[in-house]
């Protein structure tokens, strides 16, 4: 039945190949998976792709399928099977991941970039350490997003009893830390030399702390501030207290070296008249500590309020100009920087929610342009004249914006 279904179903029918595929992944039997595995070879591309994702769902038993998927001619089918085994996290798939990263043949850099993340999300290290050599080689590429992909994936291995190949990493992240051009590039490094270590380092520790005397980025040395309280432990306690002290320093920075010296539980070494109750009070709050460095360093005083919520009784605040104080607020605390970086409320605030992905969409989604393009023109050349598109209100604006910023081609389908 299922058979005759696929076989009398339109060639746009999306909805058909999928519902099939899926009712064929749920009955788990050998002959419904043996039919599920034959249309990874259809002819066409939406069988494939439906094949792929329900054989994804077929824990334990879709490593061999999808390996072989990944050398499928269209991009969505070898762009998923690449996602669809990092979830599975079969060491089986590292071989053929890292020989897709090294040698991405049709799929380019958008296949390599999800190849270097599922790398990371299985975490082997693969026979012959074949997972450390891609990434290391991929950290040499011209593209910092796939560089970026490949530091961080870096930092996700399991690394053992294996010295040798945790040294090599460590040696690839600190050249990345250290000389990349890319800010992104260099605070992943840093957060995955942080990651693989899994105890308090020194000699880390003693790399980071030169990283400072000669990194400008405010962002990196944020990252590097919280970075040497990890790798140091309560050791770093007077370094980091000499940067919070610093008038001259970053306040971001500042707010960071605070926030770093309470999670280590030696605040009492802030030479500072504040009680240490009131620091760990606002640990999580960097407007609040921002403010209160600006008071310490005889600047503006600090709203009358503790917290982020009562910024209306910030200095100048009226009854009739909340919203003026608020924003004063907020260049004060840098937190456009926060919420771009993730870091303070913003990051307890994402691992929450997981709702600030879109930040990096100009970066991540830029790679998938050709393959969007070559989707469009497959739906063109099957038939698609009309197109609907049911949302919540984004989406479908979206779309009217593209149309009127860009206007449509005579040739295009109809929304």
């Amino acid at each position: 039945e299922f058979a005759r279904l696929l076989k009398s179903a339109a060639p746009a029918d999306r909805a058909a190949y999928a519902g099939v595929a899926t009712a064929l992944g749920m009955l788990g039997t050998q002959r419904s998976l043996g039919l599920l595995t034959s249309l990874l070879s259809d002819e066409r591309v939406a069988v494939r792709l439906s094949a792929v994702k329900a054989r994804g769902r077929v824990r334990g038993q879709a490593t061999g399928a999808l390996i072989a998927a990944l050398d499928d001619t269209h991009f969505t089918v070898y762009l998923e099977a690449t996602h669809l085994l990092g979830q599975l996290g079969d060491p089986k798939a590292v071989p053929r991941l890292a020989d897709k990263l090294a040698n991405p043949g049709i799929g380019g850099l958008a296949l390599q970039q999800k190849a270097a993340q599922a790398l990371g999300s299985i975490g082997a290290l693969g026979p012959n350490g074949a997972s450390v050599t891609a990434l290391m080689e991929a950290t040499h590429a011209p593209h910092d997003v796939l560089v970026r992909a490949s530091a961080r994936a870096l930092g996700q291995l399991k690394y053992g009893a294996d010295a040798s190949a945790l040294t090599e990493a460590i040696s690839a992240l600190k050249r990345l830390a250290s000389d990349h051009p890319a800010i992104s590039v260099r605070l992943e490094a840093i957060r995955s030399l942080v990651a693989i270590s899994s105890m308090q380092s020194a000699e880390l520790g003693a790399f980071v702390r030169k990283a400072l005397r000669s990194e400008r980025d405010w962002q990196v040395r944020e990252t590097l501030v919280r970075a040497l309280g990890r790798l140091w432990g309560t050791s770093a306690a007077t370094a980091l207290t000499e940067i919070a002290e610093d008038v001259s320093e970053d306040l971001g920075v500042r707010v960071a070296a605070i926030q770093t010296v309470i999670e280590l539980g030696v605040a009492s070494e802030l030479a500072w008249s504040v009680a240490d109750t009131v620091w760990t009070q606002h640990a999580d709050d960097p407007a609040w500590i921002a403010a209160k460095l600006r008071q310490l360093d005889g600047g503006e005083p600090t709203a009358a309020g503790q917290g982020r919520l009562l910024v209306t009784s910030w200095p100048g605040a009226t009854d009739y100009a909340p919203v003026e104080a608020l924003l004063q607020h907020l260049r004060r605390s840098d937190s456009v920087n926060h919420l771009w970086q993730r870091d303070g409320y913003w990051e307890k605030f994402e691992q929450q929610s997981e709702r600030l992905g879109w930040l990096r969409l100009p970066d991540e989604m830029v790679l998938m342009l050709p393959a969007f393009q070559h989707f469009a023109e497959e739906v063109a050349r099957e038939g698609v004249r009309d197109i609907v598109v049911m949302g919540m209100g984004g989406a479908t604006q979206g779309i009217y914006t593209y149309l009127q910023a860009f206007g449509a081609r005579p040739e295009g389908a109809a929304f």
